[in-house]
């Protein structure tokens, strides 16, 4: 029998929180990126496609809101390469970078919303600093887990807000105009290029009015 239990959360540093701040900034992050499974081509084929869906809506808000920043952040080696993307979308006006574990999370402090995959972990360090997060179509297939995990583990009110809030938002939701589930890392990495070259204009149709 286990004796002086103690209840934990999760393991998120709620250090740098402030109760009261300016929220000055839209942060998107697309966390680590590189893995086993994602080199750097797969890496920047993903900030392609993500900043391809991305585009108009990263453009209203920098037009309607002059005085907020956007800022992008990962992987330092992938944020490096990044910029060639930023003009193809004409995002020149985004900030990026590799930022550190202080900046990192004063990024979410600061933020009026943080877009992200669907990392447990991002997530996470969004509802603690009391930010409301945006999902990005997920880079691996624990993202689709997590986000399920989520909507479905949650009471029914959260249950029925995530779903009300990201529609659309994840290649595995939409296997029906596929024709097939995107569940191998392999596949799911094609399907984002076969996107980014114009097959399933209505997934991309769909996915922007997501955001």
């Amino acid at each position: 029998e286990l004796s002086n239990q103690t209840r934990i959360g999760p393991i998120i540093d709620s250090e740098f929180y402030h109760e009261t701040i300016s929220r000055d900034r839209l942060f998107i992050t697309f966390c680590g990126q590189l893995s086993k499974h994602v080199d750097m081509d797969r890496a920047l084929d993903y900030c392609d496609f993500a900043l391809g869906i991305l585009k108009e809506g990263l453009i209203e808000f920098h037009e309607h809101n002059p005085d907020y920043k956007i800022v992008l952040g990962g992987n330092i080696d992938v944020m490096s390469k990044i910029n060639f993307l930023l003009e193809k979308y004409e995002l020149t006006f985004v900030e990026y970078g590799h930022y550190s574990h202080k900046d990192y999370y004063d990024n979410i402090d600061r933020a009026v919303a943080v877009i992200c995959p669907a990392s447990i972990t991002t997530m996470l360090e969004s509802i603690t600093y009391g930010t409301p997060f945006i999902v990005l179509p997920e880079q691996d297939l624990s993202h689709f887990k997590n986000y399920e995990g989520m909507t479905t583990g949650a009471n029914c009110q959260v249950k029925d807000r995530l779903e009300t809030i990201f529609p659309g938002c994840l290649l595995m939701s939409y296997s029906d105009i596929l024709g097939f589930v995107p569940d191998t890392i392999q596949n799911l990495y094609q399907t984002m290029k076969k996107i980014v070259n114009g097959e399933f204009p209505q997934i991309t149709a769909k996915m922007k009015e997501s955001y």
